[in-house]
């Protein structure tokens, strides 16, 4: 049927997530999803990941992932000043996983190894 354009079932939706971020031509989305694997980030730990672009461009992915469910920001007012994080939601978690079902299975373990290493 020529124009048919149904919704996806919304067990794929993290399938339908994970293919688009990885057919992205700007890999800024899935450095942050990637960087956010094994524990929360401040906003100075994901900076690296602009590779020279403006910091603006780190703001408006952050805040278009978490427009779509998949980061979530958390706010720690016992410090002074407030400092604030960005986590996987489960949503984000799940899409990750398939991102790296769909990756040679050695980029993934990878990934895994940076997010360990990193958490200690």
């Amino acid at each position: 049927m020529p124009g048919y354009t149904a919704a996806p079932p919304a067990e794929d939706v993290e399938y339908h997530l994970a293919h688009r971020f990885l057919g992205q031509d700007n890999p800024l989305d899935r450095g942050i999803l990637e960087g956010l694997v094994g524990r929360p980030r401040r906003y100075g730990e994901l900076k690296p990941l602009l590779q020279g672009k403006r910091d603006h461009n780190l703001t408006m992915a952050l805040d278009r992932l978490r427009r779509d469910g998949l980061v979530d920001q958390r706010i720690d007012a016992s410090t002074k000043p407030p400092t604030k994080s960005y986590e996987l939601t489960n949503l984000g978690v799940h899409v990750v996983l398939r991102m790296h079902e769909m990756l040679p299975a050695r980029v993934s373990a990878e990934t895994l190894l940076r997010g360990q290493a990193a958490a200690t």
